[in-house]
């Protein structure tokens, strides 16, 4: 969207968006959470595996290292999920002022 839209925006349309950008991030957190699983996955099908081919079995300084990779991810995705939940909890109380105000002219 350009400026010009933008300018000419109404406050419901505002809101819709900002419910629509929340819905989208947590889209996006959902397959970062997904690509961290598949990676863990991956780590345990090789141990699992490892009963055949030892070679290709990773050590305990790399199963650490990717533990601690995953872990970092998956809290920059719970910071995130709390910062949307504030968001969403924002344009919820904006849309009720929205339909408080509504209510209020039909009177």
């Amino acid at each position: 969207m350009d400026m010009m839209k933008f300018k000419d925006m109404d406050r419901e349309k505002a809101i819709d968006l900002l419910i629509a950008s929340v819905a989208a991030e947590e889209f996006a957190l959902a397959e970062i959470i997904d690509a961290e699983a598949d990676k863990v996955n991956f780590v345990v099908g090789m141990l699992k595996d490892s009963c055949h081919e030892p070679k290709e079995a990773p050590t305990i300084d790399e199963l650490l290292e990717i533990n601690e990779a995953v872990g970092n991810v998956l809290k920059k995705v719970i910071e995130k999920e709390i910062l949307l939940d504030f968001k969403l909890e924002s344009a919820i109380e904006l849309m009720e002022m929205e339909k408080e105000k509504g209510n209020e002219g039909e009177e």
